[in-house]
C-alpha cells in the first residue's frame, strides 16, 4: 500500500463511521406542533356539539365532520368552521371515525361497521355498507388511511373481555379486497408505552405523562379516539381522548414520541386530520359546558 494514501484512507474511515452514527440518531421527543397554542380555533354550531370524526379535502377549502348520534356528513369551511352543506347517509347511530379519499367518504360506527359514502353532493349519499368481524367490544373510534398498504385504518378504543386489556389494536380494511385484514396491523402495548415514557425525559409535559402511565395504575389509560397518517413524515398519529394523549409511531409500531395535551386547550379531543402541507386539525366535543371546536396547528418540522 502506498503510505501517502494512509491519511486519506483514515479520513474515509472516519467519515464512514460518522455517517453510520448519523443514521442512528434517536427519534425526536417532541411533536413538530405547538399543541398548547393553536394557530387558529373556531367554535362549531350546535349540530356538531358532539363532533366525533374529522377529515378534509387535501389542499381544498372544506373540512368534513360527523357527530356520534346522527347519520349526517357535514361539510365545513376550513377557515371559519361554518357549515357549508350536509348530506344524510344512514339512520341515527354511534358514528365515530371519518376519512375522505378523493371524492369518497368513509365513516365507521363503534360496532366496527364501515360505510362508504358516494355522491356526497346529493341530499342523500349513496352508501355501501361493510360489516367487519369487529364487534362493539372493540369500540372502534379512529379512522385513517395508509397509502402504503392501501387500507383504511381502524383504531380500537378497547379490547374484548377475553383478550389482553393492556393492548390496543389498529386493524386495516383493505381497499383491494374490501375486507378486514384478520390480524391487527399494529398493537399498542402498555409495557412499551410505559418504557418509552420512563426514558423520554425531554418529552413535553413528561411529568404528566409519567403520572398517567404509571405501572401502578390499574388500567391502561390510552384508548384511541382518532388516527391519521402524517402526509410528510409518514408517521401514524394516534389520539386518545382518555388521558388526553397524542402518541406518534412508525407504521411498524415503534413509538416516536408522545405528548400530553392540556385540558384547557383540548377539553375532549376526538378528531384528527392533516392537510397536505402538514397542517394539523384537532376537533373537540363540546361536553356539558361548551360548544364543539376545531383547532388548527402549523407544521414546524425544524423545531421550536
Amino acid at each position: 500500500m502506498n503510505s501517502s494514501l494512509g491519511p486519506y484512507i483514515l479520513l474515509i474511515l472516519v467519515l464512514h463511521a460518522l455517517n453510520c452514527q448519523s443514521q442512528h440518531v434517536p427519534p425526536p421527543s417532541s411533536a413538530p406542533y405547538r399543541l398548547d397554542a393553536p394557530a387558529h380555533s373556531f367554535n362549531l354550531p350546535e349540530a356538531l356539539h358532539e363532533i366525533s370524526g374529522l377529515a378534509g379535502e387535501p389542499a381544498g377549502p372544506r373540512l368534513m365532520a360527523v357527530q356520534d348520534e346522527t347519520g349526517v356528513l357535514y361539510f365545513l369551511d376550513k377557515n371559519s368552521g361554518a357549515v357549508l352543506d350536509s348530506t344524510w347517509f344512514w339512520k341515527p347511530g354511534d358514528y365515530e371515525g371519518l376519512e375522505w379519499l378523493q371524492d369518497t367518504a368513509y365513516v365507521v360506527k363503534s360496532s366496527g361497521t364501515l360505510y362508504r359514502l358516494l355522491h356526497t353532493e346529493r341530499d342523500t349519499a349513496q352508501v355501501e355498507k361493510y360489516n367487519t368481524p369487529l364487534s362493539g367490544e372493540y369500540d372502534v373510534e379512529g379512522l385513517g388511511y395508509d397509502a402504503q398498504t392501501r387500507s383504511i385504518l381502524l383504531a380500537c378504543k378497547a379490547q374484548p373481555d377475553d383478550q389482553d386489556q393492556d393492548v390496543r389494536s389498529i386493524f386495516g380494511f383493505s381497499l383491494a379486497t374490501w375486507q378486514l385484514i384478520p390480524e391487527p396491523l399494529v398493537l399498542i402495548r402498555r409495557s412499551e408505552v410505559e418504557a418509552f415514557v420512563k426514558q423520554c425525559t425531554s418529552c413535553e409535559h413528561q411529568d404528566k405523562l409519567s403520572e398517567s402511565f404509571n405501572p401502578q395504575q390499574k388500567e391502561f389509560p390510552f384508548s384511541p379516539s382518532a388516527i391519521a397518517v402524517h402526509p410528510i413524515s409518514g408517521h401514524w398519529y394516534v389520539l386518545s381522548s382518555v388521558g388526553k394523549t397524542l402518541l406518534v409511531m412508525s407504521p411498524s409500531g415503534d413509538i416516536i414520541y408522545m405528548v400530553k395535551l392540556r385540558k384547557q386547550v383540548h377539553p375532549q379531543p376526538e378528531g384528527l386530520w392533516f392537510d397536505t402541507d402538514g397542517t394539523l386539525y384537532i376537533s373537540n366535543e363540546g361536553g356539558t359546558d361548551g360548544s364543539g371546536l376545531i383547532h388548527r396547528f402549523r407544521y414546524e418540522p425544524s423545531g421550536r
